[in-house]
């Protein structure tokens, strides 16, 4: 038996989820976390069903097993910086979300390929500061004739998807969030225009 103090995070709104943990009074490491829904309800929970901790930890078991000759670095080239209003640099379209559920930001862009395709994605990174959604933005493939787009949604535990269609892009928002937050962050993804230049004074 230890003798443990719980945290609790409670939700102020539907677009994050709230936390509860188990945090032991000798050594403050969290011995049972769990994820509630805005109703209290877990979601998820992870618990340490035994404990053992050592006095001292040698050296030797922070040494990685896994040998790396022969690895090569992999680093996606990013787009440059985006500009006021949204657009990249050289006028280039760029990506960003009009409105965000309260707290949010976007903290990451990047570009990559995926498996199986050849156009580079949008990748966009936003944060609560506990949670974090990823929204990819890929060209939509061509649609057969009379088929329309429909927006998809999933769940898988703790984790929501949601995809939709925005001006012949397929928009996907990903995040271990509720359903309504990759949703409305989705939803909100639009293309920013380059910024018009306007005739010289002379």
């Amino acid at each position: 038996r230890r003798d443990t103090h719980i945290i609790t995070v409670s939700p102020k709104d539907e677009y994050r989820y709230g936390y509860r943990l188990w945090i032991d009074d000798s050594t403050a490491m969290p011995l049972k976390t769990q994820l509630c829904d805005t109703h209290g309800h877990v979601i998820e929970q992870i618990v340490f069903a035994s404990l053992t901790l050592p006095s001292r930890i040698p050296d030797s078991a922070f040494r990685t097993e896994v040998s790396t000759e022969g690895f090569q670095w992999l680093r996606n080239e990013t787009p440059p910086p985006a500009q006021a209003g949204g657009t990249m640099a050289g006028g280039a379209m760029a990506w960003s979300a009009t409105r965000l559920p309260p707290g949010f930001k976007m903290t990451g862009r990047s570009a990559q390929t995926l498996p199986g395709s050849t156009d580079p994605v949008d990748h966009l990174v936003f944060t609560d500061g506990l949670a974090s959604v990823s929204v990819f933005v890929e060209p939509q493939r061509a649609a057969k004739a009379g088929e329309s787009p429909v927006a998809e949604t999933a769940e898988v535990g703790s984790s929501s998807a949601f995809s939709t269609v925005v001006d012949g892009h397929k928009i996907t928002a990903v995040g271990e969030v509720p359903p309504d937050t990759v949703r409305f962050i989705a939803s909100q993804v639009k293309a920013q225009e380059p910024a018009s230049v306007g005739p010289r004074r002379h």
